[in-house]
């Protein structure tokens, strides 16, 4: 009889079961393990920009906390030029300041008005010449005084508007102006184009001088390590802009040092940044460059200084300043890093670090000449 063999073998389609489930567990690993490995990039890179949106709020809140709102500069771009995109700014300081004056009378007429009666009128000599001459005799009733009010009678003036409907509370600007305690040192702060279409913190301090030493600060410029060549303050002198010193016993000082002391506009803003040529450029980039500012916005309170409106009840309130912060990836490195990235918004209130008024306007004792106006009342 013969044998019959007991051995069970493998099927052809035993393989090809076996198969195809060890090629279904080696997809569904390989597809877990790339998944993860684009979480974990995806996870890294937004941990670096909310890094970056920290860097950002913290460079913007240290120089809140060292410094005051400038009000000054925010009247100049928004009142005085009426040109948010195109300012340039450090140049009529002094004006916002002069609007809480009340010129006093007149040696030829008690009715007066601001800007055109500010300063002291000489009664002695009559013919008095304040570049060459000392006024003998100041008539006493032409002293200007503070009157704690922007522009008494108008209200609802502020630094942000005048003379048109200006009841409102607070500013959204996307400009940051500062100044320290002293007065001297100005930072502005705005989104600076670095790209096609990505921005940075871009950054521009500027520094104040009392050129003709009368105790206030007049004049101001771009600090050294700055570029700020396109405008000089001799330029604009020779082109007739209003500046504190024309027609002064000072005047000189745009003939001697004007040529190599420029102030920024705003325009450099929308000037791509080259890191080839730094030198090109005013404002300057100081966040991190993988990522670009999409929005920044601030949120002026109150829309006067509340150490020189003293007079106004509802502006009674220490300055503050709301910060709308927008980030995204640059487009760049978006093509290096998978998926889909949504910008990143953040939002924080921080108040002004100087307590007390920053003296903006000369005290009362400027000595103009008789029947001329004064370069406040010519920017104005």
């Amino acid at each position: 009889m013969l044998g019959v063999s007991s051995k069970k073998g493998i099927t052809l389609i035993e393989v090809m079961i076996a198969v195809s489930l060890f090629m279904v567990v080696a997809i569904v690993s390989s597809s877990i393990l790339i998944q993860v490995a684009k979480v974990e990039k995806t996870s890294s890179i937004q941990n670096a920009l909310y890094e970056d949106m920290r860097i950002v709020l913290q460079q913007i809140t240290q120089e809140l906390q060292n410094g005051a709102i400038d009000y000054e500069e925010y009247y100049n771009v928004y009142v005085v030029q009426e040109s948010p995109s195109s300012a340039l700014l450090g140049v009529n300081y002094g004006l916002y300041g002069s609007q809480y004056y009340d010129p006093g009378e007149s040696l030829n007429n008690p009715n007066t008005s601001n800007p055109a009666d500010l300063g002291v009128e000489c009664s002695f000599p009559n013919s008095f010449n304040p570049i060459t001459e000392d006024c003998d005799v100041i008539y006493t009733l032409s002293v200007d005084y503070n009157t704690g009010v922007n522009s008494p009678g108008n209200s609802d003036d502020n630094a942000f508007c005048s003379k048109v409907s200006c009841d409102f509370s607070s500013k959204n600007v996307p400009y940051l102006f500062l100044i320290d305690n002293t007065g001297t040192k100005k930072t502005m702060i705005g989104k600076k184009k670095i790209a096609a279409n990505d921005y940075a913190l871009g950054v521009i301090k500027l520094e104040g001088e009392d050129v003709d030493q009368n105790g206030v600060i007049e004049t101001f410029y771009c600090s050294e390590e700055y570029n700020c060549a396109d405008y000089s303050l001799k330029s604009l002198s020779d082109h007739g802009y209003p500046l504190p010193l024309k027609n002064t016993e000072y005047e000189g000082f745009y003939d001697e040092y004007g040529s190599k002391r420029g102030i920024p506009s705003l325009n450099d803003l929308g000037q791509i940044f080259d890191v080839d040529s730094p030198g090109d450029t005013e404002f300057v980039p100081i966040s991190p460059l993988r990522s670009s500012i999409i929005d920044l916005r601030f949120i002026i309170r109150p829309v006067e200084d509340p150490y020189k409106a003293y007079g106004e009840s509802d502006i009674q309130v220490h300055p503050s300043v709301t910060i709308m912060l927008t980030m995204d990836l640059t487009a760049e490195q978006k093509e290096n890093y998978p998926g889909e990235f949504e910008p990143v918004t953040i939002q924080t209130t921080i108040s002004a670090g100087v307590l007390g008024q920053i003296v903006s306007y000369p005290p009362v004792f400027e000595v103009k000449a008789p029947g001329a106006s004064s370069w406040i009342q010519t920017a104005l």
